[in-house]
């Protein structure tokens, strides 16, 4: 092979390349967080594809609290318990969005509600609620 043909051939799979990367379309986590919403019935009931769909960003984004808080909710909304899920997946959600970022009001607050109308558990639902309450006194921004 002559050195033209071989710079050519190398030319010619660098364009394919480059082609093809600029084809790709990258998805941010808030791209996730939209897609799922927009799935989501206007009753708001969630099925175990909204939180499939859930935990495939979630393997983009591992450590998005939005994201666990999301899923949270959506297990919480969800009729389906078929697919080995039960209630207590809503709250690890929650607390592992907290083991990512102890200062997550969201997480807090989810948490708390959860604790509160689901396992009945003011005490431990009381303490979310003021950490929340805490946070958002040392940071009135919006998350």
């Amino acid at each position: 092979m002559s050195t033209f043909t071989y710079r050519r051939d190398l030319r010619a799979r660098a364009c394919f390349v480059l082609r093809r990367l600029l084809r790709l379309r990258f998805v941010t986590e808030q791209d996730h967080i939209d897609s799922i919403r927009k799935a989501l019935p206007e009753n708001g009931r969630a099925s175990s594809r909204h939180i499939g769909l859930a935990d495939e960003a979630l393997r983009q984004y591992s450590d998005s609290t939005r994201l666990w808080c999301l899923r949270g909710d959506l297990i919480q909304l969800s009729d389906e318990v078929d697919d080995g899920r039960d209630l207590s997946d809503a709250q690890r959600s929650y607390e592992r969005a907290l083991t990512i970022d102890a200062s997550c009001i969201e997480a807090h607050e989810s948490l708390g509600y959860f604790l509160d109308a689901v396992m009945l558990d003011a005490k431990r639902a009381r303490h979310h609620f003021d950490q929340a309450a805490r946070l958002s006194e040392a940071d009135p921004t919006p998350p």
